[in-house]
């Protein structure tokens, strides 16, 4: 059991770690501009931990594709992003269950 928890964890970084690096390598090309990769890192790693590779890979792709799109803003947007999601999220589902109870 605790050896899946460690591999899971081991992964889940890792997907972080290049998702990450994939991501900065991607935006100083576009943008000539360097991501604070740490910064991006903390909140990617999150962000598959709670949400899954996909929807970080796909907000991210989405958030790069802004028009007021700055560097410098990624992870706070990428965190927003999320909260956002799970407040919709949870709120559909406390519906849902109310729905169910009635």
């Amino acid at each position: 059991m605790i050896g899946d928890i460690q591999r899971m964890a081991v992964s889940t970084r890792q997907q972080a770690i290049e998702l990450t690096r994939s991501y900065a390598i991607t935006i100083f090309l576009a943008h000539g501009k360097p991501v604070d990769f740490y910064k991006l890192l903390w909140v990617v790693h999150w962000a598959i931990e709670h949400y899954g590779r996909e929807k970080t890979d796909q907000a991210l792709a989405d958030i790069l594709m802004e028009p007021d799109f700055d560097p410098d803003t990624i992870p706070a947007r990428l965190r927003e992003h999320f909260l956002e999601y799970g407040m919709k999220d949870s709120a559909m589902g406390s519906w849902f269950a109310r729905a169910m109870k009635a």
